[in-house]
């Protein structure tokens, strides 16, 4: 009897051969797709960085009240290897490694929750412990990218980098953390004149009692109406170096001795501590830190392609055209027209706008949309519905007049007036609910743009002649002939 080959079985059965030989090709490319690129095995060796500022305290203090205690909490976590530590004036670095392979999240939720339970044992001066993890066998970024600027200084990309770019970055798949390495952040500094500090019998911590005393942010309750609930917060923090000169630091004598007495003020940067070059160039970079185990070519191509930027698609590009084109016809100008109308019969309101900051314009604009809401939505009723005694038939068309509400004075304190600093000011100019308008923030943008460009080139104008301006009639409200004359023009 002849033995048969196991082959023999795909020889008689071709179909099954065929569909061995799909499941095969399959599964190959199934492991060609999902496994990782990467020189070398996969190994989590992690480590956890603990790390607590303490200013003002010597290196031995820093050892004896931060690093010890902090040390021995965290070294009875499981899953440690050793722990090692490095205590510097004003700092403490304490470095937990972990076994090969030992899970750093649960390392992680450990170390604070142990953290917790010895917080009352570290001082009240010292800030709170930061925990991170971070990988045990590169104690670097995987990724720096440099900037440099020929017309701005350090401080000004920092504060560029930690607003916008540093948050974007660390949003992407595999990032864990985005540090910024050689900025130096935007600070107020006070220089203390000593002999004039000296001569009014004072001593440099009165200067920081002051500081602290009067530079705070301190939420002091609510109130309530019938239909609103309005949330207080006491202006006391300081926000320009013109307010920390008028900061009372003590009296002596009947005579009030403010800052600017004993100290000159001035906004500058933090003390360079680490200084980064590029091409002999002052330069400040950012490093990204891989997740532990994350697949470090993936995300050298996620950096890339978010610093080159994404090639927008057609249909993206002519959405945003359209959406644009609409925005701006109509509905937008009508606002800008409405408010040129208003500034125009009110200098005092011109001289307020002419050189208003960043909080001034953003709620003059908002006042602006509440008092002269440019547009009433037109809809078609879904379904038959009798509404004040009036029956609406499927496919009706109704004028929704909703910008009436911004006049409620149930709501709005002097609803009829224009109040440009008015703080609270939830009007319904873009619509309620699902009829809210997708493009309203692009409106407010195109509003805000013109009126500030507006302002800072004509900052003072009138009516020629109030009665010839003409206003539209129909869905959308707004002035659209408005004679001015430019005062000073002719000068």
């Amino acid at each position: 009897m002849t033995r048969r080959a196991f082959t023999d079985v795909f020889i008689r059965h071709p179909v099954l051969a065929i569909v061995v030989n799909l499941v095969i090709v399959v599964l190959g490319w199934r492991a060609l797709t999902t496994l990782p690129v990467q020189q070398y095995p996969k190994l989590d060796s992690a480590s956890v960085l603990i790390t607590t500022v303490y200013t003002g305290a010597s290196a031995e203090t820093v050892r004896g009240f931060l690093t010890t205690p902090i040390e021995r909490a965290v070294s009875a976590i499981s899953g440690v290897d050793y722990v090692e530590s490095t205590s510097r004036a004003g700092l403490s670095t304490v470095t937990v490694r972990l076994k090969l392979n030992h899970d750093p999240t649960a390392a992680l939720a450990e170390v604070t929750a142990r953290l917790q339970q010895v917080r009352a044992e570290l001082p009240a001066e010292a800030e709170p412990p930061v925990v991170e993890v971070q990988r045990a066998d590169r104690p670097y970024a995987s990724f720096y990218i440099s900037f440099t600027s020929g017309e701005r200084g350090v401080p000004a990309i920092t504060d560029w980098l930690a607003r916008t770019l540093q948050p974007q970055l660390a949003t992407l798949p595999g990032v864990q953390r985005v540090t910024i390495e050689g900025g130096r952040q935007l600070a107020m500094r006070v220089w203390i004149d000593p002999d004039r500090l000296a001569a009014l019998n004072l001593a440099p911590g009165d200067v920081q009692a002051a500081l602290q005393r009067n530079n705070y942010l301190a939420a002091v309750g609510q109130t309530k109406g019938n239909l609103v609930q309005i949330n207080l917060l006491a202006n006391t923090d300081l926000r320009a170096a013109d307010e920390f000169r008028d900061l009372i630091v003590a009296e002596r004598n009947g005579a009030i001795v403010r800052l600017s007495d004993v100290a000159r003020v001035e906004l500058g940067a933090e003390e360079a501590e680490v200084m980064a070059k590029l091409s002999d160039r002052e330069a400040v970079y950012l490093g990204v830190w891989p997740l532990v185990g994350s697949n470090e070519i993936e995300v050298a191509h996620r950096l890339r392609a978010e610093m080159d930027g994404r090639p927008l698609t057609h249909e993206h590009v002519r959405g945003t055209l359209l959406l644009i084109l609409i925005a701006g016809i109509d509905t937008t100008w009508s606002a800008i027209g409405a408010s040129l109308w208003h500034l125009a019969q009110h200098p005092e309101d011109r001289r307020r706008l002419a050189g208003a900051d960043d909080m001034a314009m953003t709620l003059a604009v908002e006042e602006f949309l509440r008092a002269y809401a440019p547009v009433t939505m037109a809809r078609i009723v879904a379904a038959d519905v009798e509404l004040g005694g009036r029956q609406l038939r499927r496919g009706d068309w109704c004028l929704l007049p909703f910008p009436a509400a911004n006049r409620d004075p149930a709501v709005f304190e002097r609803a009829d007036e224009v109040v440009l600093d008015r703080a609270v000011n939830r009007h319904a100019a873009f619509g309620l609910g699902i009829h809210r308008c997708l493009g309203s923030n692009l409106a407010r943008m195109e509003l805000r743009v013109a009126l500030e460009e507006w302002m800072r080139r004509i900052p003072d104008f009138e009516l020629t002649d109030p009665s010839a301006v003409t206003w539209s009639k129909g869905q959308v409200r707004g002035p659209r002939r408005i004679p001015i004359r430019v005062v000073g023009a002719g000068a």
